[in-house]
């Protein structure tokens, strides 16, 4: 006999697949970035948080939440603002399907909603940062045990 499961998808890895070629040259990450030591600037750029979500009742489908963090030098500020708004623009588009692939394997959102940016000190980053949240519907991807 063979049981079968659903492994939601890696949405981190989604985000910074589908985010990379639609925000350069912001470049996306899933971590604090570390300036080297010698540079005099910081560039603003775009952090991806997975947030979770659960699996809808048809068992195939899941609600998965990314937050999105835009920072930017303080003389840069509103340059994060544009940036927060162009990528949840971006990843809210409706409830238009749209494809993205990760690690070789073929995703499609199914439907999206967003939260519009706030704008919240980071304890870990002296930097200007808004925020906001993305949820997409995603189909999971079937597991089996033998």
């Amino acid at each position: 006999m063979t049981a079968y499961g659903i492994a939601p998808p890696p949405i981190e890895a989604l985000g910074v697949a589908y985010f990379t070629p639609l925000m350069a040259p912001v470049p996306v990450t899933t971590r604090l970035g570390k300036p080297d030591l010698r540079a005099d600037t910081v560039v603003p750029w775009l952090r991806l948080e997975a947030a979770g979500g659960p699996l809808r009742p048809d068992e195939l489908l899941y609600d998965l939440s990314i937050i999105l963090h835009a920072y930017a030098p303080e003389n840069l500020e509103t340059q994060a603002e544009a940036n927060i708004c162009r990528a949840i623009g971006l990843g809210a588009r409706g409830v238009y399907t749209f494809p993205i692939t990760a690690g070789g394997v073929d995703y499609w959102v199914a439907h999206s909603t967003a939260t519009t940016p706030v704008k919240q000190n980071d304890p870990l980053v002296n930097m200007p940062r808004y925020k906001a949240m993305l949820t997409w519907r995603i189909p999971g991807q079937p597991v089996s045990v033998s």
